[in-house]
This record gives C-alpha cells, sequence and structure tokens, in this order.
C-alpha cells in the first residue's frame, strides 16, 4: 500500500460503507501483523476521515483476540467510545490454554534480519515469543490495566454463561 486511502480501501467490506476487517483477506494472518493492521487502520481513518473517529466516536469491534484488543486501544486512544463484541465468554479464547502452539512476531519475516527479534515493538499490547497461552496471559494483564483506566470509552460484550 502506497497511502492511507489505498489502505482503508484494502480494508473495507464490499458493500458495507465503513466497515473494516483486519485479516479477512490478508495474505498474512499473523497475530502481530493483524496488531499492525489494527494500528494502521485507526490511523488511515484518523488522517483520511478525521470526522469518522473524533472524540466521541462510536466504534465496534468484533472479535476479542489479540487483534480486537489492539484496535479498542487504538481507537480508544483516538478518544473513541468503543464496544468490544466476543462470542466467547472470555477475552482472548482461542489464544488461552494452548501450550503446543509457539508463536513469534517477526518469524514470518525471515530471512529479513529482523526476523530473530522475538518481541513486539507496538504502542500498546506487546508480546515475546512464547507459547500461545503465555502470549495470552502477557496481552491480558495489559488488557485488564488498559480496561481499567479507560472505563468509560470502553465497553466489553462477551458472550454470558
Amino acid at each position: 500500500m502506497t497511502n492511507e486511502s489505498e489502505f482503508l480501501t484494502a480494508l473495507e467490506v464490499p458493500g458495507f460503507k465503513g466497515v473494516f476487517h483486519i485479516a479477512c483477506t490478508a495474505k498474512r494472518a499473523t497475530l502481530h501483523s493483524q496488531q499492525k493492521r489494527a494500528f494502521n487502520l485507526a490511523y488511515a481513518l484518523q488522517k483520511e476521515h478525521a470526522d469518522l473517529v473524533e472524540k466521541g466516536t462510536k466504534v465496534a469491534i468484533v472479535g476479542a483476540g489479540g487483534a480486537g484488543l489492539t484496535a479498542v486501544t487504538a481507537f480508544v486512544k483516538l478518544g473513541c467510545e468503543v464496544h468490544i463484541f466476543e462470542r466467547s465468554d472470555v477475552v482472548l479464547p482461542l489464544q488461552r490454554g494452548c501450550l503446543t502452539r509457539h508463536l513469534h512476531p517477526n518469524i514470518y519475516d525471515w530471512p529479513n534480519p529482523a526476523s530473530k527479534y522475538p518481541v513486539t515493538h507496538l504502542p500498546y499490547m506487546n508480546w515475546s515469543a512464547a507459547n500461545s497461552d503465555m502470549v495470552a496471559k502477557r496481552l491480558l494483564e495489559q488488557w485488564q490495566l488498559f480496561a481499567d483506566e479507560n472505563k468509560e470509552l470502553l465497553r466489553e460484550h462477551l458472550l454470558e454463561k
């Protein structure tokens, strides 16, 4: 992508103006790449359509996995009131409890020398290479702090047991 407008066009859901996805058609759907797209989506919307993400604008995020939580942080930091919807009764449902899946933020960038770095360098929601459960625990710690600090702009809608 060469500019914010092209980026937004690529992420907009066809037939649904103002509805965007983070990973549906992505060539790379790693946790780290989805987190970067989440931050870039918020940035591009603010730059190209400032009226859509001004303070107090209501934003809905579907999915409370790592990418969804990252998107929430990005939009809340822009002053938006964010509602996050999750079909599970917990956030990070797919990452929790998985001890056999190893996540590394940069391994798919090989042979680039940066592929060796086992940590993310994002504005929020950072993690280090580990099994999925450990990554989820690290993200959950950050999420809980963020959610507590931003109660007035954040609403979680989780499936009730």
